[in-house]
């Protein structure tokens, strides 16, 4: 190695050291010195340690900080060491062994940066087995309530792939329920993942069902990605930092007036809460523009994101269902809540803009939307 590459190889490996860094027995985690997917160029080293021609000077091998040949080294890298080392005179209480595994929370953009790979290649997945032929048709929680193959394998291939990339995380799915690193604790990131939302429309080839996973800090969804796995529309949001498609932020509608609003609505399993849910919206209809139902409650809260509709509100809705969606749908400006003051969730989840809001939110409260089976 040149004396020039020799210097970039010492100051560059321990300008980034750090605790995973320090003990090789740590795998460092999505976006740690050593990894190439990290997107913050304060916490990517120049040289990765792992890099054969930075080895003799750079061996991250268990808690003896990263020994450095310092006979290769010039005199002001040598120094540069020294200084870094008199900053770290102790190895961190986390790195030593027998200590947990780290299971705290990176920023919410590296969390959104690890969902929108996953689910890019999730979808990609759900879109070749559609082209492949659905298979392997089997039901759930009533005859219409439909799963396929290419559910499952997409749950099972983002499960993997989250995984790898932060084994310690808890991830829950649509189809297999609670997976992956076990429970979340404090501070501890939950994966929430719907592999195919639409199924019905995917099993008929209608260009509306998408991937959707989010992930959850302390019980707040603090990132979200929704991908249609048809057209490729990808829709993303942080918490704090805005909702995004193809670019743009996204700002929900404008309108006020209830009555020149296009709402979009879905409906459940099961017969008799069909039924209830087909009476509301009969009562609901000459308040509004018009009623839209389209069969995928992560899309209907992206279109409403960017002002496609104006509101939603749908009955059901599960974690999975509302997680990504209901950032988007945040982030854009809309109120997502439920009825009475509850929170959105299974027994009602109203989105609409805040001028919309209120009125919207009294039909359905006046029409019992969060009653019946």
């Amino acid at each position: 190695m040149s004396r020039a590459g020799r210097s970039l190889a010492v100051r560059g490996a321990w300008a980034g050291v750090n605790c995973n860094a320090v003990c090789g027995d740590h795998p460092a985690p999505h976006g740690a010195v050593g990894d190439p997917g990290a997107v913050d160029p304060t916490t990517r080293p120049l040289i990765r340690a792992t890099d054969p021609t930075t080895r003799p000077l750079i061996r991250a091998t268990g808690p003896r900080r990263a020994g450095v040949d310092l006979a290769a080294a010039d005199a002001a890298d040598v120094d540069f060491v020294r200084m870094i080392l008199a900053r770290d005179t102790a190895t961190p209480q986390s790195c030593r062994k027998g200590t947990k595994m780290d299971r705290s929370a990176p920023p919410s953009h590296d969390l959104l940066e690890i969902a929108v790979e996953v689910a890019r290649e999730a979808a990609a997945t759900a879109h070749r087995m559609r082209a492949e032929g659905v298979s392997t048709v089997a039901t759930k929680s009533t005859v219409t309530d439909v799963v396929t193959a290419a559910d499952r394998a997409v749950e099972r291939q983002v499960v993997d792939a989250l995984r790898r990339a932060r084994p310690a995380d808890a991830v829950l799915g649509e189809e297999y329920g609670p997976g992956g690193g076990g429970p979340a604790g404090p501070g501890g990131v939950r994966w929430i993942v719907d592999p195919i939302d639409g199924t019905v429309n995917y099993l008929y080839g209608l260009p509306y069902c998408a991937v959707s996973l989010a992930a959850e800090v302390d019980g707040e969804v603090v990132a979200g990605v929704v991908r249609n796995v048809v057209t490729g529309e990808e829709w993303t949001a942080t918490a704090g930092g805005g909702a995004h498609r193809a670019g743009t932020r996204l700002r929900c509608s404008t309108e006020t007036d209830l009555g020149q609003a296009l709402v979009a609505t879905g409906f459940g399993y099961d017969p008799a809460r069909r039924a209830h849910q087909a009476r509301v919206v009969a009562e609901l209809i000459p308040h509004v523009r018009d009623i839209r139902r389209m069969g995928a409650a992560s899309l209907d809260l992206c279109l409403a994101a960017e002002g496609r509709l104006d509101a939603y509100y749908e009955k059901g809705l599960a974690a999975w269902d509302l997680a990504a969606g209901g950032l988007i749908a945040t982030e854009a400006g809309l109120r997502v809540a439920g009825l009475r003051g509850r929170p959105a969730g299974p027994d009602l989840v109203v989105a609409a803009p805040p001028a919309l809001f209120e009125p919207l939110h009294a039909h359905l409260a006046d029409l019992d939307a969060d009653g019946g089976p």
